[in-house]
């Protein structure tokens, strides 16, 4: 993921030094361009400023030649001959001037005319060459754009892959964070069974030491009844005896022999008891 951002962020940096650099050839061709402009403007515009100062200059001339050729028609009025010879010698003069005159503005014109298409050349040159370089911009602007979309593209399928694995690994989390959550309610569930079996045990345990001492006492209490009841024959023996010794001393006589039948009778009485 960061290399594909790291690439894309190449290529529009690429992309943006390109862009630049062509901009600044453009200008740089512009401001070229703009020059040669400003010359040609120049030249025109001196061209321009020549054109009046020539035909100042044939006009200037031809009125000195008419001034001259006054003078002379006044100096030699009465030389026809000589006069004849002068106009002969100032029309060549004023032809010849004249033609000089054409001749150079024509030869300047035609310098003028040569350098503005020789300029205009280097323009139309110049705007074939930047036009080139732009159109080769365009298409390398174009190439740049179609990567960094195909880039962005699998960048934005690499996020959403991304952020599917994202949501199924907070999936994960919160099953395990409620798996966690129920294995503590558990082991305190655990934990309260415990304490409750503790509890219970210990319950039991006082239960079982209560009964144990229950028995216990309901065996002393029935030691000690047959402890009584063998005090209490001890005493019936030892009286039983005294009396039969009494009466093996004693003679026998009628209230003695019933009181013998009583204690036989009581005997019997008791014995099954």
């Amino acid at each position: 993921m960061a290399e594909k951002n790291g690439k894309v962020s190449e290529i529009e940096r690429e992309m943006e030094e390109k862009l630049s650099k062509a901009e600044s050839e453009v200008s740089e061709l512009r401001q070229l361009v703009g020059e040669y402009d400003d010359k040609l403007t120049n030249l025109d515009s001196k061209m321009e400023a020549q054109r009046p100062l020539l035909f100042d200059q044939l006009d200037l001339v031809s009125k000195i030649h008419d001034r001259l050729y006054h003078v002379m028609r006044i100096v030699d009025a009465n030389n026809l001959d000589q006069s004849e010879f002068s106009e002969s010698l100032f029309l060549p003069q004023e032809t010849d001037m004249e033609e000089n005159i054409r001749a150079t503005l024509a030869g300047m014109e035609s310098i003028m005319m040569d350098t503005l298409e020789t300029e205009e050349d280097e323009i139309y040159a110049l705007a074939g060459a930047l036009e080139n370089i732009v159109k080769a911009s365009q298409l390398e602007i174009i190439d740049l754009q179609h990567s960094v979309e195909e880039l962005r593209a699998e960048l934005s399928l690499l996020k959403q892959h991304v952020e599917a694995q994202a949501k199924e690994l907070d999936h994960r989390m919160r099953r395990i964070e409620e798996l966690e959550e129920k294995e503590r309610v558990a082991n305190e569930s655990v934990e309260g069974l415990m304490m409750d079996i503790a509890a219970a045990e210990e319950e039991i345990a006082r239960w079982k030491a209560a009964a144990e001492q229950e028995a216990l006492q309901a065996q002393l209490l029935a030691l000690k009844q047959e402890l009584e009841e063998a005090k209490q024959a001890i005493v019936e023996s030892e009286k039983k005896l005294k009396f039969k010794e009494e009466t093996a001393d004693a003679p026998w006589q009628p209230e003695m022999l019933l009181r013998i039948i009583d204690i036989g009778r009581l005997e019997g009485i008791q014995a099954p008891g």
